[in-house]
């Protein structure tokens, strides 16, 4: 690479490190104070580098000290690479625009190509190119740190990311926020890659995740962000010239979306609506018909009520009449009682009486047998004798009469 140049012609500096040793801490070759005025607000300070694209084997740092900041070089030196860099750290994953500035396909690069280090394309045996690696990326990360400064408030915080491939070629990414100033020599040595990256991490006193999205609010309260900040700046980092506003705004300023699958969604979305309409309002005349059937409904429940109340009331009315006919009653009970008592002792008078006068006709009877009882007995046909002569008398008589009158 030619030079990375800010705006006081600092180029950038390397830490040296080589292969899989630790790293080691050397003084920066290109340091220089700036003697310009600050600016306001948080300003990116440093950006940091180790196993980043062409950046192998040692900690590359760009001392940015919050100026603008110019990068100049030829073809391949790596200026893309560290834009890249910077997305990676400020930008999701599923929305960067790698490698755009340079003109170059959105799929030629991605975070696996810049972790294993590719930098050339060779023809192979059977005469397809094939990509070059510095790294193999087995048992190797790479990390990006940038600090960002606020020198009025004299505050500042660091963004991390470690990367990774797993035993399946994935990326796995680490991201980390530290507040105050970090480096890379300084505070990420001896980091062994693996599951255990996260916990070297938060016990150097960084706070990490695996969700992009915990991260950017980590660093959006910092810097008051509205959310789509860093889509805008994913967009506008590819920007080489504006020769039309408008096809700018739409290319590099307007987020890219699959309007025709959304206007698929939203006329099945209408017409779902459409349905649930129809339904909605066939099922209000449904409620209309059926109202006069539920207020039926409710009158024959509340006369169905009202009748197992009277039959209740029906089936308890024997229970009750003999409750009153016996409240009725009580008070003539005693009445009745003396009365029965008086009553019983009558019969026994009257029986006591009657068997006397039985006595006295079984007495009678006798003397009247021992006087003349068995002329007693024939009395009865003599007066029936005398009572037949009698009648045939008067019947003469009646002849005779009638003789006279003739």
């Amino acid at each position: 690479m030619k030079s990375i140049v800010n705006s006081d012609d600092n180029a950038y500096s390397k830490t040296e490190h080589t292969g899989d040793a630790p790293l080691q801490t050397t003084k920066s070759q290109s340091e220089s104070a700036d003697e310009r005025k600050p600016f306001s607000g948080y300003r990116l300070s440093r950006l940091e580098v180790f196993n980043w694209g062409i950046f192998d084997g040692s900690v590359f740092v760009l001392p940015l000290s919050g100026q603008t900041t110019l990068l100049v070089g030829e073809n391949g030196s790596g200026k893309s690479t560290l834009v890249d860099a910077l997305l990676t750290l400020l930008v999701r994953p599923q929305g960067r625009n790698y490698n755009v500035a340079a003109g170059a396909n959105k799929n030629e690069r991605d975070e696996r190509s810049y972790i294993r280090g590719a930098h050339d394309r060779t023809v192979g045996p059977d005469g397809r190119p094939q990509v070059q690696y510095l790294r193999s990326g087995v048992g190797q990360y790479s990390v990006l740190l940038a600090t960002f400064a606020n020198v009025h408030q004299q505050s500042g915080f660091t963004l991390c990311q470690v990367l990774y491939l797993n035993s399946e070629s994935g990326v796995e990414r680490i991201y980390a926020y530290c507040d105050g100033t970090r480096s890379i020599v300084d505070d990420l040595s001896q980091l062994t890659s693996g599951a255990t990256l996260s916990r070297q991490l938060r016990e150097r006193g960084f706070e990490t995740t695996t969700s992009y999205t915990q991260y950017f609010h980590w660093w959006q309260r910092k810097l008051h962000l509205r959310s789509k900040a860093m889509d805008i700046f994913n967009q506008t980092v590819a920007v080489k010239d504006v020769q039309r506003l408008d096809m700018f705004i739409r290319q590099h300023m307007l987020e890219r979306q699959p309007w025709s699958d959304r206007v698929a969604k939203l006329l099945a979305h209408f017409h779902e609506l459409s349905e649930a309409h129809a339904m909605l309002v066939k099922a209000r005349r449904q409620e209309e018909l059926l109202r006069p059937v539920v207020e039926s409904g409710r009158r024959y429940r509340q006369r169905s009520i009202e009748l197992q109340a009277a039959q209740e009331q029906l089936a308890a009315l024997p229970v009750y009449y003999a409750r009153a006919r016996s409240q009725l009653l009580e008070p003539c009970c005693a009445q009745w009682q003396q009365q029965i008592a008086f009553c019983s002792d009558e019969i026994q008078r009257l029986d006591a009486k009657l068997e006397n006068l039985r006595t006295d006709i079984a007495r009678l009877e006798v003397e009247i047998e021992s006087a003349g009882g068995d002329r007693l007995k024939l009395l009865p046909s003599l007066i029936q004798q005398e009572l037949q002569l009698a009648e045939t008398k008067r019947d003469s008589r009646r002849r005779f009469e009638a003789n006279l009158s003739t």
